[in-house]
């Protein structure tokens, strides 16, 4: 990404940027949960109860999607430009989906015993953390 010459412009960028970041990273959070919750995806689940993990999914999209949709209202226009934004967007849904991944294999590691299924791929999730997945598809062939 290049940035502008002037050093205000470089400001506007990387504050409109980090807010963009964030606003993208938390929804990303709350509807990896909705998903999670929808497909009984337990092992990158926050909360065991499916009340708990609906609300947390509307506490952090419902928030996330006015800031966008009132963003022209707030923000200059043109100091993100569509492919800044674009790779703004994946590398902060990459970083919500590794901060639940990690965040439900620290909640999740001692409700999930570690159990010798054989699921593999996202199927996986259904009975084990992400870490203990990871562990039962490249960690057997060491304890065998």
């Amino acid at each position: 990404m290049k940035l502008i010459g002037h050093p205000e412009s470089n400001r506007m960028f990387v504050n409109l940027a980090l807010k963009y970041c964030l606003a993208v990273f938390i929804a990303g959070v709350g509807l990896y949960q909705l998903a999670a919750q929808r497909n009984s995806l337990k092992g990158i689940l926050f909360f065991r109860s499916k009340t708990w993990t609906v609300l947390f999914a509307c506490v952090t999209i419902i928030p996330a999607l006015l800031y966008f949709f009132s963003w022209n209202y707030r923000n200059a226009t043109g100091i993100i430009e569509g492919s800044q934004q674009a790779a703004l967007f994946v590398g902060s849904i990459a970083a919500a989906l590794f901060f639940t991944l990690l965040v439900s294999s620290w909640l999740n590691h001692s409700r999930l015993p570690a159990v010798k299924a054989r699921d593999t791929g996202i199927e996986a999730l259904r009975t084990a953390t992400f870490l203990q997945a990871l562990r039962r598809r490249y960690g057997a062939h060491l304890e065998d």
